[in-house]
């Protein structure tokens, strides 16, 4: 990776006057000529001459060569547009524009058409390095266009603003000057800066806030200012004619403005208007009958003049121009005499205006400082550091780096300056003259010749014996470092363990070494250390070697050591390069990398088997198979494992029975088949707990995933014939089916499975028994509705139904949306004297026998004076979910109320 870095001093000086670090390519050929460099440096702190402060307003189509701008004495201007080639009558500074117009869809950021087009903004940026670029004219407008939504502005901010520091990274940045700075438009702004923050993860990049500042009513859709388009339509404020020329409502709405950067984080950036003035033609009366004479609009002129340069504020203003609101201004506008007001010259005569007059009267006053400014600018051709290959001798490599420098005057002195790039040997006295007079001269800077790795401080330098007077001293030298040096990092490695006896292994490890920076790295060698979880070194350091690596080139190495624990372990591996620092490395900080290796066995039981169904008694158990595997990277030693069988109530069956498990290497399984005699079988399902490792023999990566319990349903079965009445029965004797003749009219196997209830879906049954009824023909699961009733028989004991109301036991069927249904049976019959449920179904399905419940809540009333708080109760029924709740909440956290 080649480093081209900023000095910190310049970084800083560039942060505390714009707000952000400038950074600067390593290679975009200057434009031939160089029309211009850094003019965005005359938005910059300080501001030596106050009458650079002023600015206008002119039509592009209407050149300024028409009028006699010097009387003015301003220092900038803006046309809407942006140039190439703008003019610069009276040393004027210019200041380029990008319009944004929304598409068809005004809420599609896609849409918005631009001008003028990318190529041609890159071929400004390129001959203009370092202008102020602002994007867009009053996007919250109207009547600019196609307005631009607030949402859809920062998503073509970003598109632009990274588009044109990509292409120069010295330009500045401004936001488009919404029309006013009122709370309509700071809402606007609001959503601007909010948007682009979730979109993008930071702050909006903003380096000279731009507004502009006239007094129109806001009133949606009417003549005035309207309201942006993306806020609420009733925000704006309708301000009379008469308040065109409000100075006190001007002066509050700039601190609020500033206010509102100041909340923002923004308060350390310069703030610009770059339109403002009053719009009321002469002739229109306002609420008091009065006109517009240029007397008025002379008198608000130079109030806001006294304004700017004379009131300060402590809590908003900018600090680094004494707390000033605003940095500079543009009236508007010069000529333009048809439809408003505020014109400087008559647009037909080309004559000064009164108003121009009084603007060329107050700017006369000034005092002129007159001073040199100069800004320095390098380019460095950073593409021949790319992809170095080693030499052989590795110090017989020679680079040759192609500078190129320039040199700008942007204060109006010309002066003779001495220019230094020490490094490159170079120095000569160059003529400067005023700013913008002439193209910006390329300097005839010779090559950075590169002979053996390391940092290079590239510094050009305008007038190093400061015998000039330049009041912006922070861009006359530029200093950018060339790190061409290696950096090794390890980017990838990757380990395993690999067995080489029975019990014994070995690590292969592969890392890759990149060589990240810009110039070749020799060979080396890099050191590998092993230590346990308690960090005691368990082997010596082991050394492998490196290979020279070209610069952003790789190497892979491959190791291997032995581990040396027989059982495997958990291991801390530390692997790094250049350890003895032979290197003088870009980042010394990331040759190190740390792992953890756990080289450990892992029993897991990865299947099991059974096959258990019934038509009658059941004397044994048929035989269970396991498949334990040993998903862990090294191998397992001998242990035994255990099994055991319950019932479904969690008693003991047979005491744990245990089974040897063979050694098994990394990634092997084994499968074993284990044998269970039942005593008395009687039970409907039976638990059965698996364990492999069961004394805690092995040190394991998973210690939690050797035990397995499953469920085990005896299946009962019994074939239906149509002619014939059958009973169907399951194992324990507990549940009994009644299917009477007609129940299929084709012989049917009917299956009855009985089912654990923790693995059901919750709901409002308490229950107890659950059981699943399919039928079968010719081994194939058929859908069957029962034509008949099918009598159902729960003989239960106390201790099942223990704490349940044996008065409200039903059955209750899981429907297709997962809920309990309760089922309806007219012949239902409850027998609490003999522990008796008889009910009937007529679907297959899943059911379960319980006792339903309703939910009681407490209901809060607020009274309608909003005072006393009343308590009442809300009821409701749950056929498995509660209304307005997010989850269906588990039996045993509700407590039943039996219904």
């Amino acid at each position: 990776m080649k480093r081209l870095v900023l000095p910190l001093a310049l970084s800083l000086l560039l942060a505390l006057a714009v707000g952000v670090i400038i950074s600067f390519p390593s290679w975009a050929e200057p434009a031939a000529p160089l029309r211009t460099l850094h003019s965005g440096h005359h938005f910059l702190p300080p501001y030596p001459n106050l009458r650079d402060r002023f600015g206008f307003d002119s039509d592009a189509s209407d050149p300024l060569t028409n009028y006699d701008v010097a009387v003015l004495n301003a220092g900038w201007y803006t046309d809407w547009g942006a140039s190439s080639n703008p003019a610069h009558p009276d040393h004027l500074t210019y200041v380029q524009l990008i319009r944004f117009s929304a598409g068809s869809d005004p809420h599609d950021p896609a849409q918005v058409t631009v001008s003028p087009s990318r190529a041609t903004i890159a071929q400004i940026a390129a001959a203009h390095p370092g202008s102020l670029w602002m994007m867009s004219n009053e996007p919250d407008s109207l009547y600019q266009g196609n307005p631009i939504y607030p949402d859809v502005y920062a998503y073509v901010y970003h598109d632009f603003y990274t588009y044109i520091k990509g292409l120069d990274p010295t330009a500045l940045i401004a936001n488009g000057g919404i029309v006013q700075p009122t709370p309509c438009r700071m809402e606007y702004l609001d959503i601007v800066w909010n948007t682009y923050q979730q979109a993008y993860g930071e702050p909006m990049p903003v380096d000279v806030w731009n507004i502009h500042t006239f007094i129109l009513r806001e009133v949606y859709g009417s003549w005035g200012a309207s309201t942006p388009p993306g806020v609420d339509s009733s925000c704006g404020i309708d301000y009379p004619i008469r308040d065109g020329d409000n100075i006190d409502i001007f002066r509050q709405n700039l601190i609020a403005f500033r206010q509102w950067m100041k909340d923002k984080g923004e308060q350390n950036k310069p703030l610009i208007i770059s339109e403002y003035g009053v719009l009321w033609p002469d002739w229109l009366k306002d609420e008091d009958g009065h006109g517009w004479p240029p007397t008025r609009v002379s008198h608000f002129m130079t109030r806001t003049f006294d304004l700017f340069l004379n009131e300060v504020y402590t809590d908003a203003g900018y600090p680094e121009d004494d707390y000033r609101l605003v940095q500079t201004w543009a009236w508007y506008s010069l000529s333009d005499d048809s439809h408003y007001n505020g014109y400087l010259f008559h647009n037909s005569s080309k004559q000064i205006s009164s108003m121009g007059q009084t603007y060329a009267d107050y700017t006369a006053a000034l005092t002129d400082t007159q001073y040199t400014d100069l800004a320095v600018q390098l380019w460095l051709n950073l593409e021949p550091l790319e992809h170095l290959t080693p030499t052989v001798p590795y110090d017989a490599l020679t680079v040759t780096l192609p500078v190129t420098g320039a040199v700008a005057n942007l204060g109006k002195v010309p002066a003779n300056v001495l220019i230094s790039a020490p490094l490159l040997g170079y120095q000569a006295i160059q003529s400067m003259p005023a700013r913008h007079e002439q193209d910006v001269g390329i300097l005839p800077l010779p090559s950075l010749i590169l002979t053996r790795s390391g940092l290079y401080n590239l510094a050009l330098v305008a007038d190093p014996a400061q015998a000039i007077a330049d009041p912006r001293r922070w861009n006359n030298a530029l200093t950018v470092t060339v790190d061409a040096r290696p950096d090794l990092v390890i980017s990838t490695t990757a380990w395993s363990a690999h067995s080489t006896g029975t019990l014994s292994g070995a690590l292969s490890i592969t890392l890759t070494v990149v060589n990240e920076g810009s110039w070749p790295s020799p060979p080396i060698s890099g050191t590998l250390y092993i230590s346990n979880a308690q960090g005691t070194l368990l082997l010596l350091t082991q050394y492998f070697s490196i290979p020279a690596i070209g610069s952003e080139a790789h190497a892979t190495v491959v190791e291997e050591l032995a581990l040396p624990a027989s059982s495997g372990g958990l291991y801390r591996l530390a692997l790094e390069v250049d350890h003895d620092e032979v290197l003088n490395e870009q980042d010394e900080s990331n040759n190190r990398v740390e792992m953890e290796v756990d080289a450990r066995p892992d029993l897991l039981i990865s299947t099991t088997d059974w096959d258990i169904q019934s038509s009658g008694p059941l004397s044994d158990m048929p035989s269970v198979t396991l498949t334990v595997a040993n998903g862990g990277l090294w191998p397992a030693m001998p242990v035994s494992g255990t099994l055991s069988l319950s019932n479904a109530q969690g008693t003991l069956l047979l005491p744990a029975y245990r089974f040897p498990i063979p050694a098994l290497g990394a990634g092997a399984h084994v499968t074993i088949v284990e044998e269970l005699v039942l005593p008395a079988p009687n039970s409907d399902l039976y638990r059965l707990a698996l364990e492999v490792d069961s004394d805690g023999v092995l040190d394991e990566q998973d210690e939690d995933n050797n035990r397995v319990v499953v469920t085990i349903p005896i299946v009962v079965t019994t074939t239906l014939q149509p002619d014939a009445t059958s009973m169907l029965t399951s194992t324990s004797g507990h549940i009994t089916f009644l299917l009477p003749v007609g129940t299929v009219t084709t012989p049917t196997e009917m299956h009855f499975t009985p089912l654990w209830i923790p693995d059901l879906p919750p709901g409002p049954p308490l229950g107890v028994a659950a059981f699943r009824l399919t039928a079968y023909r010719e081994g194939q699961p058929v859908s069957l509705t029962l034509p008949l009733p099918v009598t159902v028989t729960w003989q239960y004991t106390d201790t099942d139904v223990m704490g349940l109301d044996e008065n409200h036991l039903g059955l209750y069927r899981l429907t297709e949306g997962g809920h309990w249904q309760r089922v309806s049976c007219p012949a239902e019959q409850r027998q609490p004297e003999e522990n008796r449920l008889r009910t009937c179904i007529q679907q297959l399905g899943d059911y379960i026998f319980g006792q339903g419940y309703k939910l009681y809540l407490p209901l809060v009333i607020r009274s309608e004076d909003g005072g006393s708080m009343a308590q009442s109760e809300a009821q409701w029924s749950m056929p498995g979910a509660l209304p307005g709740l997010p989850l269906r909440l588990p039996p045993w956290a509700i407590p039943p109320v039996p219904r």
